[in-house]
């Protein structure tokens, strides 16, 4: 089996902006993977929160004292010839199961539409970012967001979140290496 590993430092060299009180329950970020039927490596990327109607994930930045870097070691990032660097429409995914693996940045959103998608996406990718090309995604000047009143931020929002506490902030997948 030919295994590749990627590298995520979000979280360690990368500021996350929380909305609310300084004493935010913000735990940690957390990584799932898993092989699946096309032969590509998943992991998602999640913010952890331990404080239900409390916490919040607002954005993901990389600025020039905290550069942000998620690399993959030895490939490339998979994009999907229909893929962009958002999550993919749930319709896409229907036509061309395979873009549901694509790599994207997002908060809360795995996909956009109807069930078991979610409803709306509202994040912005702020100007300046480099995109999910090639190696690695490095920036010391940009990132994603979203406003504090979507709801999608919420960490124990049913509709956006697993309900456990936790915020998908991207996913990135590879199929070399």
């Amino acid at each position: 089996m030919n295994v590749t590993t990627l590298r995520t430092i979000v979280g360690v060299t990368t500021p996350l902006m929380l909305a609310g009180s300084v004493q935010a329950g913000f735990l940690g970020i957390s990584t799932t993977s898993k092989p699946n039927e096309f032969g590509l490596l998943v992991v998602n990327v999640y913010a952890e929160f331990d404080r239900p109607g409390q916490d919040f994930m607002q954005a993901v930045a990389g600025t020039p004292l905290n550069p942000m870097l998620i690399e993959v070691i030895g490939g490339t990032f998979y994009n999907h010839a229909f893929g962009t660097d958002r999550p993919p429409p749930g319709a896409l995914v229907d036509a061309f199961p395979s873009v549901a693996y694509d790599s994207f940045v997002t908060i809360g959103v795995k996909c956009v539409g109807d069930a078991p998608c979610q409803p709306q996406d509202h994040m912005i990718i702020i100007p300046g970012f480099p995109g999910l090309g090639g190696t690695q995604l490095s920036t010391n000047n940009s990132g994603w967001a979203i406003t504090p009143i979507d709801p999608q931020g919420d960490p124990f929002n049913p509709v956006f979140a697993p309900i456990d506490g936790r915020v998908l902030l991207g996913q990135f997948s590879t199929s070399d290496g």
